[in-house]
């Protein structure tokens, strides 16, 4: 408990240093309007990453609570982001703090790797709908429409065993 404390006000000093570099009045305005909106956001991507990972484990009988899974993942990702190895460092990290057994890793990589390629393929609508909708014409609008039923048909549950 002594080393967060000293880690947080380590935190707290390299900010203070930062607003202190940059100019204090104009910078806190700018971060006070925006920071709000970004801890939200950030803390329920937190929550839904979280909860996919528990899913994961629990389908691979592993049980962890989901405080100790978003300290995991934020301990994680965070060697990871200021690492030049980024997920190669992160994943395996993530492994070993939870416990290093194949289910572990499997659930873990899985969880990952369904990660990944969402975001791949939102990514890849995303750009897909965009053109179509800055092409300003009805084609284009029709098949936004399509486009868009599809994805999300498709994302709703890829594995679904039930009959459509």
């Amino acid at each position: 408990m002594k080393k967060n404390g000293i880690l947080a006000a380590g935190g707290l000093a390299l900010f203070v240093f930062v607003l202190a570099k940059v100019g204090w009045l104009p910078q806190m305005r700018a971060i006070w309007t925006g920071l709000p909106a970004i801890l939200a956001l950030s803390s329920l991507r937190l929550l839904m990453q979280t909860s996919s990972w528990a899913t994961a484990l629990c389908a691979e009988g592993v049980e962890a609570s989901a405080l100790s899974l978003m300290g995991i993942r934020l301990s994680a990702q965070g060697a990871g982001y200021i690492s030049v190895f980024g997920p190669v460092l992160s994943e395996p990290m993530k492994i070993r703090l939870l416990g290093n057994s194949d289910s572990v890793a499997v659930a873990t990589l899985a969880d990952t790797g369904v990660y990944w390629f969402a975001s791949g393929l939102f990514g890849v609508f995303g750009c897909l709908a965009a053109s179509l909708l800055l092409s300003h014409t009805k084609g284009g609008s029709i098949a936004l429409a399509i486009l868009e039923s599809v994805s999300s048909e498709g994302m709703v549950c890829p594995f679904s065993t039930r009959e459509r």
